[in-house]
């Protein structure tokens, strides 16, 4: 029977030849189109997921409107995280790191410009899943001479993974003892890894600035911690630690600028919601363009090239500063 059914099947496709091939045709075009749109929301909904307890991390990203101004950033003070899991016992963990993009990497007679370098602290490996192949990670950043690399850096540069003790020269400045090499960090992750020097090699990371900020800054909360308890957390320290540094900045506290309709303040965003709503290095519109930029003075000596402008009095009076190269850039 079914053998029947087959044959009247071929013989009305050979008999209409041109519509059969246009209604394959179509099929097939379909089918591989439907193919590909999930494979591709398959690959989007899988960023950052690879890391154990993703759900429970957040990054805390900065979102300031002052006298008509706007800046939303990923990064906050130094010392932002340590008071966070102090003062809250929902907050589990804390790290930070600096992303600087690229370092260059000195071998014999060649210098080699590579990406993905970063400084970051040694409890980086208790909020992420970095796997470590070689090295210690409890101990791997700890020394402001540590290097955690890649895999494929330790291969490209040494052949081997097994290369802890051995130097590198970065920068054309300074050497660096390798402490640890990590797995590869998957394609579908919003930060990536392939330099990670320790944040104890940072001096700005120990001071007590809370204009500054720096650095980028995640926290792992205890199971149970939604986002609104964590936003809640972020608004109470900022008003506690913040507002007089900002009244002395600008003239205004938080609550005046409530008042005026504008906001200081940050707020936490899961870390595998970032590849969809507020992209590594994106600013808004008005702190890229326009002239008068909100102070958050950047590290007069860490990141003179990112400090774009200075308030000096409460936004009566700015000017932009002449670019120089970040000793960490």
């Amino acid at each position: 029977m079914i053998t029947y059914y087959f044959k009247i099947a071929a013989r009305n496709l050979w008999k209409n030849k041109s519509f059969s091939a246009i209604t394959i045709f179509g099929l097939a075009i379909g089918l591989a189109t439907c193919i590909l749109i999930t494979l591709f929301v398959t690959d989007e909904l899988s960023y950052d997921k690879f890391h154990r307890n993703y759900d429970r991390i957040y990054r805390i990203n900065a979102d300031f409107l002052v006298n008509g101004n706007t800046f939303r950033e990923r990064h906050s003070p130094a010392l932002f995280g340590e008071v966070l899991q102090h003062d809250y016992p929902q907050i589990e963990k804390y790290c930070r790191i600096t992303l600087q993009g690229g370092v260059l990497v000195t071998r014999g007679q060649e210098t080699i410009a590579e990406q993905h370098a970063c400084f970051g602290d040694s409890s980086l490996f208790d909020v992420f899943t970095l796997p470590m192949l070689a090295g210690d990670a409890k101990t791997a950043l700890r020394e402001p001479s540590g290097l955690v690399i890649s895999e494929k850096i330790a291969k490209k540069y040494f052949n081997s993974i097994d290369v802890v003790g051995k130097t590198l020269r970065l920068d054309n400045q300074s050497d660096y003892i390798v402490t640890g090499v990590i797995k590869d960090v998957p394609a579908q992750s919003h930060v990536h890894f392939d330099f990670i020097r320790a944040m104890a090699g940072v001096p700005e990371s120990r001071q007590d600035q809370w204009m500054a900020d720096n650095f980028t800054t995640y926290v792992r909360v205890r199971p149970g911690t939604t986002k609104a308890q964590l936003d809640g957390f972020l608004a109470t320290a900022t008003e506690r630690y913040m507002d007089e540094p900002l009244r002395k900045m600008v003239g205004s506290s938080i609550a005046d600028l409530k008042a005026k309709g504008e906001h200081f303040g940050y707020n936490a965003i899961r870390i595998d919601q970032i590849h969809f709503t507020f992209r590594p290095g994106q600013r808004s519109r008005a702190f890229g363009q326009h002239p008068v930029c909100i102070h958050l003075y950047r590290g007069r000596h860490y990141y003179p090239a990112r400090r774009l402008c200075e308030f000096h009095e409460p936004f009566h009076r700015t000017f932009r500063l002449p670019r120089e190269r970040s000793r960490h850039a």
